[in-house]
């Protein structure tokens, strides 16, 4: 059976533990906080994380992923201690394996997520851009580095503040900024930038302007994953028929929910569409 509305995520998967227990005593050996483990949850992360999200929302979703990395966090009196990485870089016979996968998935789906970590699964993203935008497909990237002509053609890049900087330098005001990102959309060719700015909300730029939408969230507890749901809320929200303001203001809503959740979380159907029908 085809699912044509269905949302294909593509790219770098990590792996989340979270260590849980009680602080009994300060370190003899160093200055910190001796934690009696007394139990361990995985999660699943980063693209794997974004399915999950899409999933949680009502939403379809298939994954071309291999796993680059692993993050423990430690966790006693309901607060992070510290936090350890593995990191690696996908192998040339994993790429070969995601991009076999996405080209298995992609006439199932209507959209493509790519989550870009910078771990090497998505080497050859502007082909796969172009690949999708040639099937007639919308594609969303979550985007690392500076280089966004990798992006080129792509139908929304999401980047955050400090990911944008990275890529057009700072800005005094929202006018240069809306001039600086008007100019990387003409050379590039990605049809809309959506900057997520943490507790100001999102903007959307296209062509025809700059689109302002403000922050939904309650509380802040943690902002892990925000951005994964906030991408995954807006593929969900286009493959639900609407726009990309739709698409943004439920974006917004979501990530609003699932800062206010502790680590690697995602934002339900209930919680996120409980204004539509």
């Amino acid at each position: 059976m085809k699912h044509p509305d269905g949302i294909l995520v593509c790219g770098d998967a990590m792996i989340d533990e979270y260590w849980y227990g009680e602080v009994t005593r300060i370190s003899p050996e160093a200055p910190v906080p001796c934690v009696k483990i007394l139990h361990t949850e995985t999660r699943l992360g980063a693209a794997d994380n974004v399915a999950a999200n899409v999933r949680a929302m009502g939403g379809d979703a298939f994954t071309a992923t291999c796993y680059t990395a692993k993050k423990i966090r430690i966790v006693g009196r309901s607060q992070q201690i510290t936090r350890a990485d593995f990191d690696s870089v996908a192998t040339p016979e994993e790429v070969k394996l995601v991009e076999e996968e996405f080209r298995a998935f992609l006439p199932l789906c209507s959209i493509v997520i790519f989550s870009d970590y910078g771990r090497g699964s998505l080497i050859h993203i502007k082909e796969l851009i172009a690949e999708a935008r040639d099937a007639g497909k919308i594609a969303l990237v979550d985007p690392k580095g500076h280089d966004y002509y990798k992006y080129a053609r792509a139908s929304i890049v999401k980047p955050n503040v400090t990911e944008l900087q990275e890529v057009v330098g700072g800005w005094r005001d929202e006018d240069q900024l809306h001039d600086k990102v008007s100019k990387l959309l003409r050379e590039t060719g990605i049809e809309a930038i959506l900057l997520t700015r943490a507790s100001e909300g999102m903007s959307l730029f296209n062509e025809a302007g700059a689109y302002h939408y403000p922050s939904v969230a309650r509380e802040v507890y943690d902002v892990t994953g925000a951005g994964d749901t906030a991408i995954a809320a807006f593929a969900v929200t286009l493959s639900r028929g609407d726009d990309f303001h739709a698409a943004t203001q439920y974006a917004t809503k979501a990530a609003g929910i699932v800062v206010g959740k502790f680590g690697t979380a995602v934002a339900t159907k209930e919680e996120v569409f409980n204004d539509t029908p």
